[in-house]
């Protein structure tokens, strides 16, 4: 809250991450797919994978599933996914263990679910509106980089 008051133009309504009864919650996104496309010289440089000292110093690779491998749960799911084939792909968040080892997408469910995690993450800003007549808005998202289970 304090970072985003930093950031906010004075006497503007604020939007986006912080909610919950007194602003006790944050909330993070992650799209899991994105539609397909020719990507541009500038994303293809973007995909690169860019890895910290840790991860290369334990090969950790981020496992590649397309979507037509990607793990569901329920009949639902997976007609959807049937639609979704030729138009998407997945865009896993990466996840790891106690240990820095990455998380086979296959184990997420297992392995995820219940845990306490620290998840890194990006905090954008828009001002939107004029703010010396007060009738801008604070607009700001959170997207998730990666996890990494503490317990």
């Amino acid at each position: 809250m304090a970072l985003q008051n930093q950031m906010a133009m004075p006497k503007c309504i604020q939007m986006g991450v912080m909610n919950g009864l007194g602003n006790s919650c944050i909330k993070i996104r992650h799209a899991l797919f994105e539609l397909c496309g020719e990507p541009s010289e500038k994303e293809e440089e973007a995909i690169e994978p860019k890895q910290n000292d840790i991860e290369a110093h334990k090969e950790n690779i981020l496992f590649a599933l397309t979507i037509e491998d990607w793990p569901v749960h329920g009949e639902n799911a997976k007609a959807a996914l049937e639609t979704m084939k030729d138009k998407y792909f997945v865009v896993p968040i990466p996840a790891y263990n106690m240990h820095g080892d990455l998380i086979h997408l296959t184990f997420y469910r297992r392995r995820l679910e219940g845990a306490l995690v620290a998840v890194r993450f990006t905090l954008t800003h828009w001002a939107i509106g004029n703010k010396d007549a007060g009738t801008g808005s604070n607009v700001f998202t959170a997207d998730i980089i990666n996890l990494c289970v503490l317990i």
